[in-house]
């Protein structure tokens, strides 16, 4: 995958939005797609994402990427659950002080305990799953 990804064609499973010359991505949107492996830390440079990083019901493995808590723009729908994901929760997710519904970390691998850091979270009004 090489080049600008909000160029037609344009990837699949992204959302781009354009402001004047400049293109970002919006939205990643990759559940039940059968991806495996793991995440790529480069996720964490996608600041503009707000809503539906959606990468829930597949294969992916190891670690999530302390890189992640980079996308502090993110409100809604950040949904990693029911993948293999192990090791503990990074404090850098409590950067998304802008979450304001459904973060979704269920059925993975988890563990250690909870970071106080997601206390920060202070937005949250609903859908916070991490069973």
């Amino acid at each position: 995958m090489t080049g600008d990804p909000c160029e037609a064609p344009t990837w699949y499973g992204l959302t781009c939005a354009s402001s004047g010359d400049v293109s970002d991505v919006v939205q990643l949107q990759l559940g039940t797609n059968g991806l495996a492996g793991s995440l790529p830390t480069e996720l964490g440079e996608m600041t503009e994402v707000t809503s539906n990083m959606d990468l829930r019901w597949n294969s992916i493995t190891d670690s999530i990427p302390t890189e992640l808590g980079g996308m502090t723009g993110m409100e809604s729908y950040f949904q990693l659950h029911t993948n293999r994901l192990s090791d503990a929760i990074p404090t850098e997710l409590g950067g998304m002080t802008g979450m304001k519904y459904s973060f979704f970390l269920s059925s993975n691998s988890l563990n250690s305990s909870i970071p106080t850091e997601l206390g920060g979270m202070t937005e949250m009004s609903s859908h916070f799953y991490l069973n």
